[in-house]
């Protein structure tokens, strides 16, 4: 892992207090020698799908991951998601819940881009609630990367989902 406890002001976007420093340094020590760090792009928006800002490139990489895209580069189509060839695909949609969310990926999961996705094939798609801060997101992602070295986060925090099922969501 690149991280250094030196980088946490720029992880998280202020000094942390010395417990949440603590538990990154304790987290990057149980992410140091896994063999592998998934390739990942998150997305705040799917039609047009647009990244997502709180997931920098030192959020993925903190949470043991490797950014599909460097920091500044741009998606604007879903083409533009498939040229990089993410391993792994987070969906947070601040402005939707859970269910909410899923029912937007429903309406878009018959595009044609979803067969060359490797996180179509990997069943590594995901619809989560990132929570407020960066400590947040990168927990609930290091969870969903690496679920042997971390806590996967709860059903109410995130949900896999994929194009290759088709669910029918009814209004209870």
């Amino acid at each position: 892992m690149s991280i250094d406890p030196a980088d946490f002001t720029s992880i998280l976007g202020a000094a942390p207090d010395p417990a949440t420093a603590a538990h990154l340094a304790e987290l990057r020590t149980r992410l140091a020698d896994a063999r592998h760090h998934p390739s990942v792009i998150a997305l705040t928006a799917l039609q047009p799908p647009a990244l997502h800002a709180q997931f920098s490139q030192r959020i993925i990489e903190a949470a043991g991951g490797r950014p599909a895209l460097d920091d500044g580069d741009v998606v604007n189509t879903w083409d533009d998601v498939a040229w990089v060839q993410p391993e792994m695909l987070v969906l947070a949609l601040p402005s939707l819940s859970l269910d909410d969310a899923i029912a937007a990926f429903v309406k878009i999961a018959d595009l044609a881009v979803w067969r060359d996705l490797p996180a179509t094939y990997l069943n590594q798609i995901y619809i989560v609630d990132i929570g407020t801060q960066p400590i947040d997101a990168i927990e609930m992602l290091a969870g969903l990367l690496h679920p042997d070295r971390c806590t996967p986060p709860t059903v109410e925090r995130a949900r896999r989902v994929s194009p290759l099922v088709r669910v029918e969501l009814r209004n209870s």
